[in-house]
């Protein structure tokens, strides 16, 4: 997955989510390769 800059925006305040399972391996893999 690539990551646009966030240079322009900054950072997100808040996501909105019904937790479902395919997002929430996404965020756990985007966690792990940026170190967050």
């Amino acid at each position: 997955m690539h990551m646009p800059p966030l240079h322009g925006w900054g950072g997100l305040e808040e996501i909105v989510t019904d937790n479902g399972t395919l997002f929430v391996t996404a965020l756990k893999q985007l966690a792990k390769k940026y170190h967050i």
